[in-house]
């Protein structure tokens, strides 16, 4: 045991020696503690530690080198659900227009039959519709008028009819092109104060005069289904109207509520100025609208073409009774070149 204890002695000794370096200095005068460090770095520790680094980069090479998967190529199958056919939907039985269009205008009619029995009913007069005052607008509009209208006769007599002597000869004609363009605006302005709706009544039918019920002896086919209407209606509506040239009495047109037809709804009409009746807005809102004609719409009434005023006028429950009762008839008004001219 001695023995084997000093050759274990022996060899571990060679074995340290044999790791040193073989100089001067670690033989002789190089201190223990120095030849102990030397071992250890020559040891096989740093070996072991070197080998997990090299191994852990190669695990870490081989990880970069595989592909990664494809999300896209891996999607889930479809699932039966999804494979699985729908069942047909059945066919639903849908109405023809024709029958919706009978429905509605039965339901209209409906409609149409209450009101009218109801505004019957009252033994009365109501009044529907009732214009603004039209001063300002009339009063601009003849002003207009009477200066056009004057500049265009006095320029005819003086430039044509008595044409100074050593006058050019192309004066008289510039001046007879001015003088017609001068009367044709007069007379568009006087004559945008006629046909003015002024007032619209609810007459029960059975109150109205017995001429207005019988007619003449001869009736065009247009008066005779107008004369039809009003038998058959339970209500009559009275129109007071302008008359068809300035500075003249009203006139009242009596016809059955089918036969008041309008391309516009009183539901939807603008609201009426603030500024009308006012002692600065009146004046100038007047004028404006003798110049433009702004805010006044056709009406049909028996036929016959007038206008009405719907942005300052007053109506009954916001125009939804005179919606009911007036049929809506926009194709009736087409938008010619005659149109925006009577529209005046």
């Amino acid at each position: 045991m001695a023995a084997f204890s000093r050759g274990l002695g022996l060899g571990l000794t060679q074995h340290i020696f044999s790791l040193a370096p073989k100089t001067a200095k670690t033989t002789c005068l190089e201190p223990p503690l120095s030849i102990l460090s030397h071992i250890v770095r020559r040891s096989t520790i740093p070996k072991v530690a070197r080998s997990f680094q090299t191994s852990a980069r190669l695990h870490a090479s081989k990880q970069a080198t595989q592909p990664k998967p494809n999300p896209r190529s891996h999607q889930p199958a479809p699932s039966k659900q999804h494979t699985r056919a729908e069942p047909a939907p059945s066919p639903q039985k849908t109405s023809s227009p024709a029958l919706g269009k009978k429905q509605v205008a039965v339901q209209n009619a409906g409609l149409v039959a209450s009101v009218a029995n109801e505004l019957a009913a009252r033994g009365q007069p109501t009044i529907l519709y009732q214009s603004p005052s039209h001063f300002w607008l009339r009063f601009s509009s003849l002003s207009a008028a009477t200066f056009l209208i004057s500049y265009a006769g006095i320029n005819y007599y003086i430039t044509i009819a008595h044409p100074q002597p050593g006058l050019q000869w192309w004066v008289p004609v510039a001046f007879s092109l001015v003088c017609l363009i001068s009367a044709c605006l007069g007379y568009l302005f006087l004559f945008s104060t006629t046909r003015i709706v002024r007032r619209i009544t609810a007459i029960p039918t059975k109150s109205l005069p017995a001429s207005y019920l019988k007619g003449g002896k001869k009736l065009t086919p247009t008066e005779g289904q107008a004369l039809k209407a009003l038998r058959a209606s339970p209500i009559a509506l009275e129109c007071e109207v302008g008359g068809t040239l300035p500075l003249l009495g009203h006139r009242k047109l009596i016809a059955a509520p089918s036969n008041v037809e309008l391309p516009f709804r009183f539901t939807q009409a603008p609201v009426s100025q603030a500024s009308d009746g006012k002692s600065f807005g009146g004046p100038l809102y007047g004028l404006r609208r003798g110049l433009t004609s702004e805010g006044f719409s056709p009406i049909m009434i028996n036929g016959k073409r007038c206008k009405i005023d719907v942005l300052s006028g007053k109506v009954l429950d916001g125009g939804k009774v005179l919606d009911v009762l007036m049929p809506y008839r926009p194709d009736k008004f087409s938008n010619t070149w005659l149109d925006r001219l009577l529209k005046r």
